[in-house]
């Protein structure tokens, strides 16, 4: 399977006044409605919370897919979201996969407002629970790193912002912002049903 290339504009109005969130907010929505948009195969593996497979399936998304997104604002070309699907890496005998988002700002809104954020999320294939997530945040003056270890069994995930490290508790088949993506893709739960999925996303 030859990996796939699609565009979509996705274009959020609101005051010119509060242009700085509602770029944001566009922006999250470009990468947010990724799995509602390419969702192709709706009847595949899932984990349950224990991490047992149901039914094992080919995956509905080859290694090598990139999906590109461009962002309109206010009628003007945004910034564009990207989304990549890649092996590995490879640690110990469970195969993982590993999905790399970026979203960028357009030459235009860059003068006034740059957005350059970058995530990075491995995933147990077999459970579809996300083992480690990085997100490096740049918008604006904004300038954040987030980093999230996590470790179902115990309920845990480590939370560190900017070197500050944290302990949070989790349920046992809570998803990262975005591994929740492609497991909605591979869930039975779509498009037919309406289903509820545990996600954290990095803090303000």
């Amino acid at each position: 399977m030859k990996p796939s290339s699609r565009r979509h504009d996705v274009c959020c109005r609101r005051s010119v006044s509060r242009y700085s969130a509602s770029l944001r907010l566009s922006l999250f929505l470009a990468v947010t409605i990724l799995a509602t948009v390419v969702a192709s195969a709706p009847l595949l593996s899932y984990a349950t919370p224990d991490g047992q497979i149901l039914t094992p399936a080919a995956l509905p998304f080859a290694n090598g897919e990139r999906l590109s997104y461009d962002v309109t604002w206010l009628g003007m070309r945004a910034g564009i979201a990207t989304m990549i699907v890649q092996e590995g890496p490879v640690e110990g005998p469970r195969p993982q996969l590993t999905f790399a988002m970026t979203a960028r700002s357009s030459p235009t809104v860059t003068k006034f407002y740059p957005v350059d954020n970058r995530g990075v999320s491995v995933v147990d294939r077999e459970s579809f629970l996300p083992r480690h997530m990085t997100f490096a945040r740049r918008e604006g003056k904004r300038f954040n790193d987030f980093d999230y270890t996590f470790r179902h069994t115990e309920g845990l995930v480590t939370a560190v912002k900017d070197g500050k490290s944290d302990e949070l508790p989790i349920p046992s088949d809570a998803q990262d912002a975005m591994s929740c993506l492609y497991y909605v893709r591979c869930s039975p739960r779509c498009p037919a049903r309406v289903g509820r999925v545990s996600s954290m996303s990095p803090k303000s």
